[in-house]
């Protein structure tokens, strides 16, 4: 009778500590989706950041006007916005990446600027203009290129 009592206690137990163990399981399970759930977001709003101020680079280079300037600075205020936001989640290699890429699109912003001034003005020389429309165009081809560059990491980091 006692051996039995121990038989049915011991069963119980395992029971028991089985139930706890998938209860923790289903605890850490939980846990990991939120992360995950919380890192697409981020990775996701970083991303729509990075092509919004693509496309308004984009206009910009159509027209460079002080309105495309000024609807692409607000793109870049975005941007830096998020990094700083997405930071708590990327590495700091993909940071600092991420991180070149807002520097070229500064660049390209400086670039713009001073062509919109130049054109504005009444000593207009063609050489300049066209060296700086030649910047520009490094400066767009080099923040494409880094976004490029950027998209495998995030895709990865979403799956």
């Amino acid at each position: 009778m006692v051996s039995e009592l121990v038989t049915a206690l011991i069963g119980v137990a395992g029971i028991v500590a089985g139930v706890l163990l998938q209860s923790r399981l289903d605890i850490l399970n939980s846990k990991k989706a939120l992360i995950t759930e919380t890192r697409l977001k981020i990775y996701s709003s970083l991303w729509s950041a990075l092509v919004e101020l693509s496309d308004r680079g984009d206009d910009l280079w159509e027209e460079a006007t002080l309105q495309n300037l000024s609807k692409f600075s607000e793109a870049l205020r975005g941007l830096r916005t998020e990094l700083n936001k997405s930071r708590i989640v990327l590495d700091e290699p993909e940071y600092k990446e991420v991180f070149g890429v807002l520097k070229h699109f500064e660049s390209y912003q400086i670039g713009k600027l001073r062509l919109i001034e130049i054109r504005d003005t009444k000593n207009i020389y063609v050489e300049d203009i066209t060296s700086m429309i030649r910047n520009n165009h490094q400066a767009k081809e080099t923040y494409k290129r880094a976004m490029d560059k950027i998209l495998p990491y995030i895709k990865k980091q979403t799956l």
